[in-house]
């Protein structure tokens, strides 16, 4: 600008001196010829009109300025002119010389508004090349622009596209036409290729979002999958923006498709591998999280959020959270997440807290974590942390249950050991308590087959029915902890008067006593008591205690039974001077097989089931039993508390059930002579059986297993068959089957002997056919009463 400024003075310098030039040398020429040419006397305007053209000169040439120079010069020489030839100026010689003034005047300014009009051409040419030649330039930009745009779109790797205002396409780059195997579009074309490359399903898509950009003249942007010239899709983005040129009316679009397929499949890789832990993550149930250490800022997966109770768009903050942890967790919890903050510790934490859920339940809940550091400078500072949350309280509560359960299995151990212990005890015990009678009862069978004394045999009977009901006893005892333990023990209830139980279990006992020369006290109420009760059950549980207070009081010692009553109970007491019960064992008296208080090893210690069975049964009449005892040494009472009953008897209040024939005292004794078919495979009770049944006068027959039994049956047609239960080849059961399935055999009294009398083994042998079922052994007033009941041949 400036070497301009400088140039355009230098030319009006060089210009105006140009012009002083022309009007000297055009005055000096008219002067000239001034002097030259006419003579001095001559008077007339001749010379004027050669200074009127100096001035026309000077004035063409340079304009207003040099044209008033040269009109002033030319009026000084025609002035001074006036003077040397003529005499002093007049009006008449002032007039031309003014005229000349005048016209020098007005040429210059005509002359100035000439220049000043040229030069406005002039300025108008120029500026009018001027833009000629910029647009010329422009255009030769435009064109090597647009030359080196195509040049640089058909060598991009990407589509290039642009389009007209309505959409149409108007040009595509040689990529196109290379990754499309369609023609390319030209300025000329108006075609859509785009429909025939964009796959059908996102064709629609496209569609739409262009149709949007056109309307709103915004810019376009769209994924979708373009086809190849060999049939594959791959994803593009493609993106285009409006251009309006000046001239058009509306814009047009430039756009550009970059191949994003490779992103594309690592975007869905990647959503396939978040999907996959998520999926691990809901299938162990860890919740993710993050805090923004700066801000303190919580990004918590939906997991995380079910552990605490929130919902999934629930707001979270870090007081929240915080606030959730139990009290006595909160600052151990704070803690460790800071220490994983330090960058010179492991960066990391691990712990397990208490939390309270939304719902107010209390949740264990295990979080691990890690922090993440960004280094500014020599400092590393944590500004995340990232970890993962689990909620243990489903766990916690398994490992206490487990727990529990290792404690109930190791008590159940101690309880199983203890058990084995006792049973070994129970085995050793009952084995001695088996062969006690056992030694009498040889001696007795010895001394028997030795001697025809008439005393002497009878004093052996006697030792024989007293053992073998000692053995009974013992048995029968066995037979109803069984019955009670498996809850088929049925009473058979009556109203009673207690001094007639009282008799019945002193009566059992007193041989005991005696034997051991014992002192029996008892004290009953002189009022009557009336119980409703099983009469021989109860009489059970009192020769029970009195043969325990007999067995561990020493000879000579003295035993009491003492009846005390008041409105709603009756209370017995057995109290003795025997060896007595430490406080520490007492409890345990009433267990099954107890030992507690007696020393096996002294031969009166007994199996350990008169008590627990005392208990049981008197539990079945509603009453209950306790013991006391101030020590070893120092005696024990046994107390048995039972409801008192003073109403009247009503014969439906009696309970009955299905209980052992064996023990129903009031079937008439036979006297009916019969055809007996006696089955055992035992070959002395069926041959000792028979001969008993012989003295009484029956006709009888032996057999030794169930096939024997139907032979004989078809043969001797019996009208009582004594059938063992347990036989080999055919069990007792399955012969009377098949000898109810004959004609013959339908009228016959079955009677099942077995060693098993509880209430199932009795409903099974029911369920054969049997008429009645008897345990094992039987007596002869039972066998009797089983003989009795085929004259009704009704069941038992």
């Amino acid at each position: 600008m400036i070497h301009e400024i400088e140039r355009v003075a230098a030319e009006r310098m060089i210009a105006g001196a140009k012009a002083v030039a022309v009007v000297f040398i055009s005055t000096a020429v008219a002067a000239l010829l001034q002097y030259g040419l006419v003579s001095p006397t001559m008077v007339n305007p001749a010379p004027k009109l050669i200074l009127v053209l100096a001035i026309l000169a000077s004035a063409a040439y340079g304009g207003w300025l040099p044209g008033i120079l040269s009109t002033a010069l030319c009026v000084s020489i025609a002035l001074e002119t006036g003077e040397v030839l003529s005499a002093p100026l007049t009006i008449e010689g002032a007039v031309p010389v003014a005229l000349l003034a005048v016209v020098g005047v007005v040429a210059s300014a005509l002359s100035e508004e000439l220049h000043r009009a040229r030069r406005r051409v002039e300025r108008r040419q120029l500026a009018l090349q001027k833009e000629i030649a910029e647009r010329r330039a422009s255009e030769k930009r435009l064109t090597d622009s647009e030359a080196r745009f195509r040049e640089l779109a058909e060598s991009l790797p990407d589509i290039m596209f642009a389009t007209d205002a309505s959409g149409v396409n108007i040009y595509t780059n040689r990529r196109w036409s290379d990754y499309t195997g369609l023609p390319r579009t030209s300025d000329n074309e108006a075609q859509r290729p785009w429909k025939d490359a964009i796959h059908p399903d996102d064709f629609e898509r496209v569609r739409n979002l262009w149709q949007s950009a056109l309307a709103r003249a915004a810019p376009y942007e769209a994924r979708h999958r373009l086809r190849s010239f060999d049939g594959t899709y791959r994803w593009f983005m493609a993106r285009a923006s409006p251009v309006k040129r000046s001239g058009d009316a509306a814009p047009r679009w430039f756009g550009v498709a970059t191949d994003i397929d490779a992103q594309m499949r690592a975007e869905e890789s990647l959503r396939d591998r978040e999907e996959q832990l998520r999926l691990a993550l809901e299938s162990t149930g860890l919740g993710v999280f993050e805090i923004e250490l700066s801000t303190q800022r919580l990004i918590w997966s939906d997991r995380c959020r079910s552990i605490f109770g929130y919902s999934p768009n629930e707001a979270l903050s870090y007081r929240k959270v915080r606030n959730a942890i139990h009290p006595d967790d909160r600052r151990r919890v704070v803690a460790a997440i800071n220490r994983s903050r330090d960058a010179a510790g492991p960066g990391e934490f691990s712990l397990e807290m208490r939390i309270a859920h939304t719902d107010g339940s209390e949740r264990t809940v295990a979080a691990r974590g890690r922090s993440f550091f960004l280094a500014d400078g020599g400092l590393e500072t944590a500004v995340r942390c990232i970890g993962t949350m689990l909620d243990m309280t489903a766990h916690r509560e398994g490992e206490r249950q487990l727990h529990d359960s290792v404690a109930d299995l190791q008590r159940a151990e101690r309880s199983l050991r203890e058990a084995d212990r006792r049973k070994d005890e129970f085995l050793a015990v009952l084995a001695h308590e088996l062969r006690n009678p056992l030694a009498p009862i040889r001696s007795a069978l010895q001394l028997m087959g030795s001697t025809d004394n008439t005393q002497t045999l009878a004093y052996a009977r006697e030792v024989l029915d007293r053992q073998v009901a000692m053995m009974v006893r013992l048995i029968d005892d066995l037979l109803d902890v069984g019955r009670i333990t498996s809850g088929k023990l049925a009473l058979r209830r009556e109203h009673v008067a207690l001094q007639t139980v009282l008799d019945a279990a002193l009566e059992t006992a007193r041989p005991i006593i005696a034997g051991r020369s014992q002192k029996l006290k008892v004290a009953v109420p002189s009022t009557p008591l009336m119980l409703y009760c099983d009469p021989a059950r109860i009489s059970q549980v009192l020769s029970n205690l009195l043969n325990n207070a007999a067995r561990y009081t020493p000879p000579l010692g003295s035993i009491a039974l003492t009846v005390e009553a008041d409105a709603a109970e009756v209370a017995i007491r057995v109290s003795d001077e025997g060896i007595g019960i430490a406080p520490d064992v007492i409890a345990s008296i009433f267990t099954m097989f107890s030992q507690a208080g007696a020393n096996p090893g002294e031969g009166n210690a007994g199996l350990g089931v008169g008590l627990p069975l005392a208990r049981a049964l008197t539990a079945l009449h509603g009453g209950s039993i306790q013991a006391h005892s101030a020590g070893i040494g120092t005696g024990t009472e046994l107390i048995v508390r039972l409801p008192r009953f003073d109403g009247f008897a009503d014969e439906h209040d009696s309970e009955s059930g299905l209980v052992d024939a064996g023990n129903n005292s009031k079937v008439a004794a036979a006297t009916v002579c019969r055809r007996v078919l006696v089955i055992d495979d035992n070959l002395d009770a069926a041959e000792s059986l028979a001969a008993l049944l012989r003295v009484a006068g029956h006709e009888v027959q032996v057999g030794h297993d169930g096939i024997q039994a139907l032979q004989l049956a078809e043969q001797f047609r019996p009208e009582v068959i004594l059938l063992d239960v347990s036989m080999p080849k055919m069990n007792g059961h399955e012969a009377t089957r098949r000898l109810r399935a004959t004609e013959w055999g339908k009228l016959i009294y079955v009677i099942a002997l077995s060693g098993f009398g509880q209430e199932h083994d009795r409903a099974r042998s029911l369920a054969a056919g049997c008429n009645a079922h008897f345990t094992k052994p039987l007596a002869p007033d039972e066998l009797e009463r089983a003989l009795a009941g085929a004259s009704s041949l009704t069941l038992h």
